[in-house]
């Protein structure tokens, strides 16, 4: 149903906005959406980030994978380059965090949802070069 709809989405968007309404673009706006579902996170990244980082993380497929290269992103200022050879080198993969869901259960504390707030927490991980940082959902 998604692929009948492009095309006419597609002229629709060209005809009020102008070029870059190809398939291509339209498949990474809809995977950006779903990807990035909260309107506050993606306003203060959009600020940070580049088209080029987010590009770079729609393929991610965990959420807490995806909003911690980003933070990571935000706060040490990486590079696109940058960005991608961390993911490339599985920087999240080998922080304590993704491996001990247990303990990113103990940093989120209360577990109670409340709309779509999230509160960041920090989390120390095993690296003696830098101290990681992780959004995680409260």
């Amino acid at each position: 149903m998604v692929n009948r709809s492009l095309p006419r989405c597609r002229k629709k968007l060209i005809a009020e906005f102008g070029r870059g309404f190809d398939a291509t673009n339209l498949t990474r706006m809809m995977k950006f959406a779903k990807a990035f579902p909260y309107e506050e996170i993606v306003a203060t990244l959009s600020q940070q980030l580049s088209w080029s980082h987010f590009r770079e993380l729609l393929p991610l497929e965990q959420p807490l994978q995806r909003e911690f290269y980003a933070e990571m992103c935000r706060m040490e200022g990486w590079s696109v380059r940058t960005l991608r050879g961390r993911i490339d080198s599985m920087l999240y993969e080998r922080t304590s965090l993704s491996r001990k869901p247990e303990e990113r259960k103990a940093l989120m504390g209360d577990t109670s949802r409340s709309g779509t707030q999230r509160t960041p927490r920090s989390a120390p991980c095993q690296s003696t070069r830098c101290c990681m940082f992780v959004l995680i959902v409260a």
